[in-house]
């Protein structure tokens, strides 16, 4: 009996598996839609997604073999793998329509960049520019 509620929760897992990768990656997506967003990206590569974890099995047991040694190189190695995977399932999202731009992109704060630079290095650069400039012009003549 145990096994049915195994399996089933198996399948959701690697359904919500990539929600903690759309709130890192868009700061603003709260963990509901996050949710909903990896249900719609993991429809029909439950199964890619566990084969891929199957395929870590043997590293996992050489991690085990050098005492945990091993995770130093394995355990970078298997999380960038799966964050390729989730960019991989994410633009296949996106081109299929299943995941739209503006629903991702919901929520999210405007990125403003500011720059903090002093009069000094201002008044500094450009006399710099200048001289560079010159020289530049005479070694051509």
């Amino acid at each position: 009996w145990t096994f049915l509620f195994i399996i089933p929760g198996l399948i959701k897992a690697y359904s919500y598996s990539q929600m903690f990768y759309l709130v890192d990656e868009f700061q603003g997506m709260k963990i509901r839609k996050a949710m909903k967003i990896s249900m719609k990206i993991t429809k029909g590569h439950k199964m890619d997604l566990f084969i891929l974890d199957l395929s870590f099995l043997g590293w996992a047991l050489l991690s085990m073999c050098t005492f945990g040694l091993a995770s130093l190189y394995v355990t970078p190695y298997i999380e960038m793998t799966k964050v390729n995977a989730f960019h991989a399932l994410l633009k296949e999202a996106v081109e299929n329509g299943t995941v739209t731009l503006e629903e991702l992109h919901e929520g999210e704060p405007a990125k403003v960049e500011t720059v903090n630079v002093s009069e000094s290095q201002v008044i500094e650069e450009k006399p710099q520019d200048k001289t560079e400039e010159n020289s530049s012009e005479e070694k051509d003549e």
